[in-house]
């Protein structure tokens, strides 16, 4: 009986629109733009009004998406798409039912403007300049787009003004959440090149002209089977949250250190729940955030927990947190514990972990607590 019943929800989605996939859908459509006709690879998203979360399939080789029946609830949808030099040519919504397939083609325009859709790896690629030159500011892409450099106005002399500003903030500093850090390291120790660097970024931003001197680059859209996966996002109700480990349960419930706060997240995928478990503050003024996050051969979860100097073990049965700092003899303004090694803990009752402020490793011993 299942089988007909997806033969005939098949049959009358191919009736709807002739290009559709052979397989029961709650959204299909084909997507084309003048310039390209039917689009491959172009990225949709459905959200339902209300919902927590967004669902995102690609465009096949004739440029038809389509969201399975079994993932996308019946109720009101907005539509999206992620096409770099397109976008919508109108507003999608469309209404999902149990009783057929929805169908709604999209129609693609060329972009008035390119550069607010670019990667950041797209920004690399347009810019002039070596290698050498670029690799100096690819870290920087670990807390934000390079797009806010290329739409600055700094010169050489104001860059290295704001080199000392950024470091004066902790790693996990978001625009909504600053965090500085105690002990801020001084970017004038790297010499002449941290000037290169400012007077690197100063040519490709808007500090000589209005207008960017170079051609702005695009990376081409997936073909293939690159373009068969489905991407579930799953949206967090605080700003502050910054999920930065994310590891799963053998029951499917999702885990995850918080980088900018001081508490372990829990979040079921399936009903949408959201429970945070709160970590001690154990050094007032310093950083707060996790780092790492491991399961020990018990199923329990261990994190470092960077600038107050410890690590912690969170016991799933009991949902009970235990933590461990260093002695204060041995803290100081530097420190950071990140990384957490428990995989053999259980032999020896030994676990591991990374200081960064030191640049070397600390043992401790679960049996003393030293």
């Amino acid at each position: 009986m299942k089988f007909w019943r997806a033969l005939a929800a098949a049959v009358a989605l191919l009736s709807a629109h002739p290009v559709a996939a052979l397989a029961p859908a709650a959204i299909t459509g084909q997507i084309t733009s003048a310039e390209e006709g039917a689009m491959e690879g172009v990225l949709v998203t459905a959200q339902r009004d209300g919902a927590k979360f967004a669902i995102s399939v690609s465009t096949n080789e004739r440029g038809v998406y389509s969201f399975p029946a079994d993932r996308l609830a019946p109720g009101r949808y907005s539509l999206k798409i992620r096409a770099t030099g397109y976008e919508l040519e109108r507003t999608a919504t469309v209404d999902v039912t149990t009783a057929k397939s929805a169908t709604l083609d999209l129609t693609l325009r060329k972009a008035a403007d390119v550069s607010v859709q670019l990667t950041s790896t797209e920004w690399f690629m347009s810019w002039p300049g070596t290698d050498k030159q670029k690799e100096s500011v690819y870290s920087c892409t670990n807390c934000h787009s390079v797009e806010r450099i290329a739409r600055s106005t700094h010169n050489a002399e104001e860059w290295l003004q704001v080199f000392v500003r950024m470091a004066s903030y902790a790693n996990m500093t978001t625009d909504t959440h600053i965090q500085k850090r105690v002990t801020a390291p001084n970017p004038g120790r790297f010499g002449a090149e941290i000037k290169n660097t400012a007077a690197y970024l100063a040519s490709v931003n808007f500090s000589k002209s209005p207008e960017w001197s170079y051609e702005l680059k695009t990376l081409p859209r997936i073909k293939g089977r690159g373009n068969r996966a489905i991407v579930t996002e799953y949206f967090l109700p605080r700003t502050k949250i910054q999920p930065h480990d994310v590891i799963v349960d053998g029951d499917g419930i999702v885990w995850y250190s918080n980088f900018g706060e001081l508490n372990l997240g829990r979040f079921d995928p399936k009903t949408g729940e959201l429970k945070e478990f709160p970590l001690p503050l154990h050094r007032p003024g310093y950083p707060q955030g996790q780092l790492d996050l491991e399961f020990d051969a018990d199923g329990n979860l261990w994190m470092g927990l960077m600038y107050q100097g410890g690590v912690a073990r969170f016991d799933k049965k009991t949902q009970t947190m235990t933590t461990w700092y260093l002695p204060d003899a041995e803290m100081n303004e530097a420190t950071q514990l990140n990384q957490v090694a428990v995989n053999n803990s259980g032999v020896d009752g030994k676990i591991w972990t990374t200081n960064v402020g030191l640049s070397g490793i600390h043992r401790l011993d679960l049996a003393t607590g030293k």
